[in-house]
């Protein structure tokens, strides 16, 4: 067996509350989010999937990990859309066809730390896995926790779930993505994402856009983008880099990117989102060419205990009462949640 590097990605789950006339987008209660995951390994396993765009993510397992701490599990992604060839690549033989509807099922192995929501991820080969794709993943499910986010607001008077924000994903930056600004010859685009799923909209000019699109029928639109169109030749490029870095200090928007061209004359669109936190780790491969999952576990912890970047998040939270078990759920909301789904989808 051979040992070699893979690259774990690190993203942050929040849990939003509303505190009468403030909002706490950022605090961890790792209870709903438990109850969450719970809900939906409870349903069979295509209900279960999520699709975007010719890619699909499912929830495989997810469990307490040896040390009770976190919670670990499998991600399953997939690729799909167009009819390919499979060859033999030492012989260059065709090996059969793939039809259009299949796709090369890889698994993932994820670490939750109960504490912070720091969720670890080892890297996607097939680029599905991204702090879009499970922020709808998640958000897709919501009908399965409305019990629990009742349950929630009863108890807990001075702080509410709401419905769009029951949970939110973000992506732990890396400096990779200020670092990689500077390699830009030329930037003629600088811009700013907002996500409007939830109701902390604080500019008030983007919650007047968003309230005249809803009023006028334009529905189901989940983020707004702000651009600062202009040619900043290199001089220049240092007080974009400077502009992105107190503006994502600041947490008022949601993702931060720049479009230009490179010294090499190429176009690139950089986002923050694209480049989340990242560690290289070395584990052990099988004579299949699967990594050893109990290594990125191991290490993943490691990273979470010694190392992790989101570890002052609950500083200051206010504290929630627990719900904790929820007795007599009726299981009769299977028409109500599938429409939810589409809805989301």
């Amino acid at each position: 067996m051979k040992q070699d590097f893979i690259k774990i990605q690190a993203f942050e789950i929040s849990t939003p509350k509303f505190l009468g006339k403030s909002y706490d987008p950022d605090r961890y209660d790792h209870e709903q989010i438990e109850y969450l995951i719970k809900k939906i390994l409870k349903e069979p396993l295509k209900k279960r999937a999520f699709h975007k765009n010719n890619k699909v993510i499912n929830l495989l397992t997810c469990k307490d990990s040896d040390d009770q701490d976190f919670m670990e599990g499998t991600f399953s992604t997939a690729r799909y859309g167009q009819e390919e060839e499979i060859i033999d690549v030492h012989e260059q033989n065709v090996a059969g066809n793939k039809p259009k509807n299949h796709g090369v099922k890889h698994e993932l192995h994820f670490l939750l730390d109960k504490n912070t929501g720091l969720l670890l991820i080892q890297k996607d080969k097939n680029n599905v896995i991204s702090r879009d794709m499970l922020h709808r993943y998640f958000n897709y499910h919501l009908a399965l926790a409305e019990k629990y986010r009742e349950a929630f607001n009863k108890i807990n008077p001075n702080l509410k779930i709401i419905k769009r924000s029951y949970v939110k994903v973000t992506t732990v930056p890396s400096q990779e993505f200020f670092e990689e600004i500077e390699k830009f010859a030329l930037i003629k685009e600088a811009f700013v994402i907002k996500d409007v799923d939830t109701d902390n909209i604080t500019n008030e000019g983007l919650q007047y856009l968003r309230n005249q699109a809803i009023d006028n029928g334009v529905e189901n639109f989940q983020t707004m983008k702000v651009s600062y169109m202009n040619n900043v030749k290199r001089s220049g490029i240092k007080h974009v880099k400077q502009f992105l870095k107190k503006l994502y200090e600041e947490e008022k928007y949601d993702n931060y990117g720049v479009t230009g061209t490179l010294e090499s004359g190429k176009n690139r669109t950089l986002t923050m989102a694209r480049i989340p936190q990242g560690y290289d780790v070395k584990v052990t491969f099988n004579e299949m060419g699967l990594p050893n999952f109990q290594e990125i576990i191991s290490h993943m912890v490691n990273i979470a205990k010694f190392n992790n970047p989101i570890a002052n998040k609950n500083n200051g939270a206010e504290p929630i009462q627990k719900v904790g078990a929820l007795d007599n759920e009726q299981t009769n909301q299977t028409e109500e949640i599938d429409t939810r789904r589409e809805q989301i989808s």
